[in-house]
């Protein structure tokens, strides 16, 4: 889930600018549609080379598990906005400057 968060948030937008193509992201479950690139003779020739461009974005991803939590508790412990102005709104914006997605799951 947190990976197909991260490509969501940090990877699929540039890719659908860059190449015309079109993702769609249903429960962790990536579907491409675009036509085929310069050089490219069939479908297959396409998805491989989408395999290897989204393997390579993947690859970058670091994953950190903190133990063994509940994600829920964890989640609900993190107030909308606490009396110092501090909680989600805090989080997603570090998650915007440093390129991370934090996934309770």
């Amino acid at each position: 889930v947190g990976l197909a968060q991260w490509l969501q948030e940090f990877w699929i937008a540039s890719q659908e600018r860059k190449n015309d193509v079109t993702f769609k992201l249903e429960d962790s479950c990536l579907q491409l549609e675009g036509g085929l690139a310069p050089g490219e003779t069939s479908a297959a020739e396409f998805e491989q080379r989408w395999r290897k461009l989204i393997s390579a974005a993947l690859k970058k991803i670091e994953v950190e598990d903190l133990g063994d939590m509940d994600s829920a508790e964890l989640r609900a412990a993190i107030p909308e906005e606490d009396a110092g102005g501090k909680g989600m709104a805090d989080l997603l914006a570090l998650e915007q400057s440093l390129s991370v997605k934090v996934a309770f799951c």
